[in-house]
């Protein structure tokens, strides 16, 4: 019920923002902007002094259980106050993503993480449809900040060659069968 609630009222900002850029008067609409930036940035000093106090007091507990719930990890996200830095959430969804893609037989590598672009390598050696849109959506929910994903799709063709070695014994199994 809160997750519904929260995009609801994700919608209705996104809304008041596009009807605040619609209003005429240069000066109003500046005022609002400033009032909204005003109020955003004592949002975010706020919340950064709560989590310097949790800090404070050792309470690595309750800032993970934070990060758990996806609209407070939005605003802290939003503030760019998230306890951990971009590479560290990366890296741990690739990490938390290994047990989904070896039983697909797949696997994924981060290659770098260069101005908000990140660059991965998928091995699907399973050829299972979908992996790379699995660690992509993974990448961009841990990480919103990131404006690009590059995936490196690495598919080994498994071919269909099998050695004369192999169809000579074959080939003297099914005689000898036949024989018999």
């Amino acid at each position: 019920m809160v997750d519904e609630a929260w995009e609801v009222d994700s919608l209705e900002i996104e809304a008041q923002v596009q009807r605040l850029q619609t209003i005429a008067d240069p000066i109003a609409r500046a005022t609002a902007t400033e009032l909204i930036a005003s109020v955003l940035q004592l949002h975010g000093a706020a919340l950064q002094r709560i989590l310097e106090i949790l800090e404070e007091r050792r309470e690595p507990a309750i800032t993970a259980a934070l990060d758990a719930d996806p609209l407070v990890r939005s605003i802290l996200l939003l503030h760019d106050l998230h306890p951990q830095s971009t590479a560290e959430r990366i890296s741990g969804v690739l990490r938390e993503l290994e047990g989904r893609l070896k039983k697909r037989d797949a696997s994924v590598e981060l290659l770098s993480l260069e101005d908000r672009v990140v660059k991965v390598r998928v091995v699907n050696r399973g050829g299972s449809s979908g992996v790379e849109a699995l660690v992509e959506e993974a990448i961009r929910d841990a990480a919103p900040e990131i404006s690009n994903v590059e995936i490196e799709s690495i598919s080994p063709i498994r071919s269909g060659f099998v050695s004369l070695d192999a169809l000579r014994e074959g080939a003297m199994a099914t005689a000898a069968r036949v024989q018999d």
